[in-house]
């Protein structure tokens, strides 16, 4: 069985709207649902998803390696 893209990779999740607020950061794999608080009506928000793949996860069974990262964003009524 090949490594895993999703545990080698570091994914970070930041609201930049103001000053940058992380959200997750951690590997694809570990990652799991996230709350992004109340959001006022009309108002708007920054999202940046940063994608690194550290050095010391270098595995040449990797090579050519894909993963899926799903995201779905939820609003929901109080």
């Amino acid at each position: 069985m090949s490594p895993a893209l999703s545990a080698a990779l570091d994914l970070k999740i930041e609201d930049i709207t103001g000053a940058a607020i992380t959200l997750y950061q951690g590997t694809p794999a570990a990652f799991s649902s996230r709350s992004l608080g109340s959001i006022a009506p009309a108002a708007t928000r920054t999202y940046r998803f940063t994608l690194t793949f550290p050095a010391a996860n270098a595995n040449s069974a990797l090579q050519g390696a894909t993963m899926l990262l799903r995201l779905e964003f939820m609003g929901v009524t109080p």
